[in-house]
């Protein structure tokens, strides 16, 4: 089946939402926790726990890239708005 007919039969019509839904490859978990540098459980947990976005395909669990960068964006800790010549000063 090709990527726009498992589009549409998980949309349940050929829209552009549902081609723009599956622009990119879905991740399993052991991608998304290769991409985050964490262990397979860790990725788990924290989509029992409603703290990881994720797609939920029937009982299988599968991520979008862009979802996990965004979140791990969002996550930042210590990243400053300087400029190079202020932190020089």
């Amino acid at each position: 089946m090709t990527r726009e007919g498992l589009a549409t039969a998980a949309f349940g019509a050929s829209s552009d939402h549902a081609r723009e839904a599956l622009s990119e490859p879905l991740l399993d978990a052991t991608a998304a926790a290769e991409l985050l540098a964490v262990r397979p459980s860790w990725i788990y947990e924290a989509v029992r726990a409603g703290r990881l976005p994720h797609v939920k395909i029937g009982r299988h669990i599968r991520f979008l890239r862009s979802d996990l960068e965004s979140w791990v964006a969002t996550r930042r800790v210590g990243v400053t708005t300087r400029s190079p010549a202020q932190t020089l000063q």
